[in-house]
């Protein structure tokens, strides 16, 4: 009896911290032992987080919006019912909304997944770990989230700053430029990539009414985010990235995006109205001075008309062409040093979705998530000897 009480005292005090502490990420596990550490991080304490997971469970569903057409095209193979292992998320506008204006995260899943992949969840995670004064939301096209793995359970638990809601897209869109755009239909054919093409324009939509940052969710936040609003970056010499935008509430800059995205969405072209739209609009803004969208020689960012335009080092280091180097084992072993100057890291999920990531490979990846969202990567790595 005694033995099995000092057994329970040993995975309470040593064994339970560990696990929640961002600091000390867990090294990996035998098999045996990944299963032993799961049913303890599953065990968490009461939390004033309680009172949203209950909310989330008692959210009731949105009948008019689940007979939407939107929905019923993006949101085919949901199941009928919700279980236990799925919250029902808040409706925003209905149910939620950010409180504060411009201080914002916002991310999306537009392809109504009930059950994000980790990578998601990892950029997620790095944006409420990185930046507790901010409000993060992820919203979501589906209406429910599943939490079968607790990890939804546990992200909330330890981050009061994240948020997580489901889309009205007719309220989302009302009385904006890219409402034609959203209600002609073009954007769901086969051809024309229906969930990046909502994505951007969801993205112009909820800067425009509550003001903040835009990023993907192939993008990890790996330091505190200090940059003022009103930024973009560069994605490469002359070509402005669409992963990340920083702009305050009912800035003009996004009402001339949406409006370009209406006049120049063209189906079967992929970035029309992407990293196109945003480098045509501060083109514009800068009256069409090409040598803002150069790539600096002091690596400094240049502004025009109050918007700042970063080099690439700051959001997207490794071009896409090259994002092996993400990937390389051993590749993360100076990371603080070659990424001293580098506020987020773009994975370029297009191209490297189906890429593995291996566990405790040392990796550029590998250290960047275990660095900034340590929950979700212990999670993931607990299945599993690879991310």
């Amino acid at each position: 009896m005694m033995t099995g009480v000092v057994l329970i005292l040993f995975c309470i005090v040593y064994l339970h911290p560990r696990i929640v502490d961002n600091n000390i990420p867990l090294p990996l596990q035998s098999p045996s032992s990944r299963s032993y550490l799961l049913s303890s991080i599953l065990q968490s304490p009461p939390s004033p987080r309680d009172q949203i997971l209950s909310s989330l469970h008692s959210t009731q569903p949105d009948t008019v919006v689940a007979s939407k057409w939107w929905k019923k095209f993006l949101c085919k193979s949901l199941p009928d019912n919700t279980t236990n292992s799925q919250f029902t998320l808040p409706l925003l506008f209905r149910d939620t909304q950010p409180t504060r204006t411009d201080y914002n995260v916002f991310l999306l899943d537009t392809a109504c997944n009930t059950h994000p992949k980790y990578r998601a969840w990892c950029s997620v995670e790095s944006w409420a770990r990185q930046n507790p004064n901010l409000d993060v939301w992820y919203l979501l096209t589906s209406p429910t989230a599943d939490n079968t793995d607790h990890l939804l359970t546990h992200l909330l638990h330890h981050y009061p700053n994240l948020n997580l809601a489901t889309l009205d897209l007719d309220k989302i869109f009302h009385d904006l430029p890219v409402n034609k755009l959203f209600n002609s239909r073009r954007w769901t054919r086969v051809d024309t990539w229906p969930v990046e093409v909502l994505s951007n324009m969801l993205r112009a939509s909820v800067l425009w009414h509550w003001g903040g940052v835009y990023s993907d969710t192939d993008v990890i936040s790996i330091k505190p985010f200090t940059i003022p609003v009103n930024a973009v970056g560069l994605e490469n010499k002359g070509v402005v990235a669409s992963a990340f935008l920083s702009f305050t509430k009912n800035n003009p800059v996004l009402w001339a995006l949406m409006k370009d995205m209406n006049t120049h969405f063209e189906p079967n072209k992929w970035g029309c109205i992407g990293p196109q739209a945003v480098t045509r609009v501060i083109r514009s803004v800068c009256k069409n001075d090409t040598t803002k969208l150069d790539i600096p020689k002091d690596g400094k960012p240049q502004t025009c008309n109050n918007i700042t335009i970063y080099p690439s080092q700051f959001f997207s280091p490794i071009y896409y062409k090259n994002f092996k180097a993400y990937i390389s084992g051993g590749g993360g072993k100076n990371f603080e040093k070659d990424f001293s100057n580098t506020f987020l890291m773009h994975f370029w999920n297009k191209i490297t979705k189906n890429v593995v990531v291996k566990a405790g490979s040392g990796s550029i990846y590998d250290v960047a998530a275990k660095k900034s969202c340590p929950v979700t990567y212990q999670m993931a790595t607990l299945r599993a000897n690879h991310f």
